[in-house]
């Protein structure tokens, strides 16, 4: 079967940062990408295999711990508050970080 979608080597870089290093991948008809981020980054759990990380298996790790290892699932949300200055607006997702009681 050939894949749906395929990468190979893709790279992104932002001025100095490496976001995105020489990844290849493969996406066959019928698979889900989100599902397949989603068991990346422990949201959901696999109904089999398993997810190996820096050669540590991480399958059974909860989410929050994988992001202690920069592992995460994030929201991309572009739109703003309005009505607060820009200030407020960056400083409202650090706010909760600082303030999140699992978060330290």
């Amino acid at each position: 079967m050939t894949p749906l979608l395929t990468t190979k080597g893709l790279s992104r870089n932002f001025g100095g940062l490496r976001a995105v290093d020489g990844v290849d991948f493969a996406l066959m008809p019928g698979e889900i990408r989100a599902t397949f981020v989603s068991l990346l980054s422990g949201r959901i759990r696999p109904s089999s295999g398993a997810v190996v990380f820096d050669g540590v298996d991480i399958t059974a790790m909860p989410a929050y711990q994988r992001v202690r290892l920069g592992v995460a699932y994030t929201f991309q949300i572009t739109s703003v508050f309005a009505n607060l200055t820009v200030f407020d607006n960056v400083a409202l997702p650090v706010q909760r970080t600082l303030t999140d009681g699992r978060t330290k």
